[in-house]
């Protein structure tokens, strides 16, 4: 995920439309050409003291261009994690349908901001961005149905509250309102605290609609 994007490429071209003559582009060249890039890469935006799912199309050093699945309005206030460790703010300046624009409440540098992390830990591993979101759900283990609780949600897995114990490879079935039942695989357990892995990813739009509409129903009792 914190891999430059294609745009990037190792034998850059000069300001003629040739490759250098070390076939790299200096910092200076990188920043003019990473003013604007296509990125669509997977978000987390937090409007209104709620997170959400988007997917960020395109960025400046002004603003971006992503896909939003949650209401907004013109003048909201979003902050979006970019990559780990890394967040920008800024105000919604234009909506139209899941299109959104957001103007930075200050200029970033662009080529910073999607350049690899390399302080990142050792041994880190960049994942999918894991909102935090509490609701009920049902858990098929084995024969038996559970109701337990979410705590954070991805594309590719889950966090539930679960009080019983479970065996790490344990095949499960997750079923919430509003999505179909997602075949899964225990990977860990910590005191109450259970990690699931989906066999199979949630599609981001999917994944983002029940969010919003999980937020709404919460939020309306």
């Amino acid at each position: 995920m914190d891999a430059l994007p294609a745009h990037f490429s190792p034998e850059a071209e000069n300001s003629n439309g040739q490759p250098d003559a070390q076939g790299v582009m200096c910092s200076a060249e990188r920043r003019q050409n990473a003013r604007y890039q296509s990125i669509y890469r997977v978000a987390k935006l937090r409007l209104n003291a709620q997170e959400h799912f988007c997917l960020v199309r395109n960025i400046s050093s002004d603003g971006l261009m992503l896909d939003l699945y949650s209401p907004c309005a013109i003048g909201d206030t979003v902050s979006i994690d970019i990559k780990f460790n890394r967040t920008v703010v800024g105000k919604v300046v234009w909506a139209e349908g899941s299109g959104t624009g957001v103007q930075f409440d200050e200029p970033i540098d662009v080529y910073d901001v999607l350049a690899r992390d390399h302080h990142a830990v050792k041994g880190w591993v960049p994942r999918s961005p894991r909102l935090n979101l509490a609701c009920p759900a049902r858990l098929r283990l084995g024969p038996t149905y559970h109701r337990v609780e979410i705590c954070d949600i991805s594309q590719g897995g889950v966090r539930i509250c679960f009080e019983s114990e479970t065996q790490i490879n344990d095949q499960i079935v997750l079923m919430l309102d509003g999505l179909p039942a997602l075949e899964g695989v225990i990977r860990w357990q910590q005191n109450q605290n259970v990690g699931i892995a989906f066999n199979r990813p949630i599609a981001l739009a999917a994944l983002a609609e029940w969010v919003s509409q999980t937020h709404s129903t919460l939020l309306n009792g």
